[in-house]
């Protein structure tokens, strides 16, 4: 989320020196930001349509893998119930592995 306070910062900072319509522009964008980002979820990141959990506020609560986030990186770590097998530290986020949706199903066929 260190994102999603730089550009409220940056807003912030813009609405200190901007004057009249420019001004009221900028607080007007500031406070759309705001609300949305206090309608969504806080403990999760929306990118695309994947819903990344940080770590360590949130953790998996069962066995397996998982893609994780770290150094700029995703790759997928294995969750042991308590901690992650490798890079602990270094974990930023985590996201579920899911098999994929189809969409439309019964719509056609492999083959066909």
């Amino acid at each position: 989320m260190k994102l999603l306070e730089d550009i409220d910062d940056l807003l912030a900072y813009l609405e200190d020196i901007a004057h009249g319509e420019e001004g009221k522009r900028i607080t007007e964008m500031r406070h759309r930001i705001q609300t949305k980002l206090s309608s969504s979820h806080k403990h999760s990141i929306m990118q695309g349509p994947l819903l990344w959990k940080p770590y360590p506020s949130v953790k998996p609560i069962e066995y397996g893998d998982y893609f994780v986030f770290r150094a700029g990186k995703i790759h997928k770590e294995t969750w042991n119930t308590s901690s992650w097998a490798y890079n602990e530290k270094t974990i930023s986020h985590w996201l579920e592995i899911s098999g994929p949706t189809v969409a439309n199903e019964g719509q056609g066929k492999a083959g066909d």
